[in-house]
């Protein structure tokens, strides 16, 4: 029956042993498709085609090569979908107005050195104006001085545009 196959197929069956180990390659190329995208894609889409896939699996049981590159596929949008899980759980909030003539005062959490300033994570934030400021807040600052180190507190005066 081998000789029936093409040589691609064929190949393929000989392997039947190592399909499980490009599962992990089928996941990440799924992880990085999504970290690829431009935009950041609505959950819908992927939950669609995860449930066609599976739909598709269920109907094609006795096509085994079929079911096999269709595993992969749902192997690879649960990657994508576990990368868009991931992004929505860290992410972080927006300020949603302009901070434009207001003094920031807060504690030094964390410094990032960057090739033009500083990025600062500060806690225990104060926005002058603002009765209910984030707990947590970035901020990039230009140059390096002054030195700060982690618990320094600091006043800025964020300028208007």
């Amino acid at each position: 029956m081998m000789g029936f196959l093409a040589p691609g197929l064929q190949n393929l069956l000989a392997e039947r042993d190592r399909w499980a180990l490009w599962l992990p390659v089928a996941m990440g190329s799924g992880v990085a498709l999504y970290f690829a995208l431009p935009v950041e894609p609505p959950p819908i889409p992927c939950i669609a085609a995860l449930v066609l896939v599976a739909a598709a699996l269920t109907l094609l049981r006795r096509r085994a090569v079929l079911r096999v590159v269709l595993l992969g596929l749902g192997v690879a949008l649960l990657g994508f979908a576990a990368a868009e899980l991931r992004t929505a759980m860290v992410e972080a909030p927006m300020l949603s107005a302009n901070l434009a003539n207001v003094r920031i005062e807060g504690r030094v959490r964390e410094i990032e050195l960057l090739p033009t300033g500083r990025r600062v994570q500060l806690d225990e934030v104060v926005i002058q104006w603002r009765p209910n400021p984030p707990a947590a807040l970035r901020l990039r600052l230009v140059g390096v001085e002054p030195p700060l180190v982690p618990g320094d507190r600091i006043r800025v005066e964020v300028a208007g545009e």
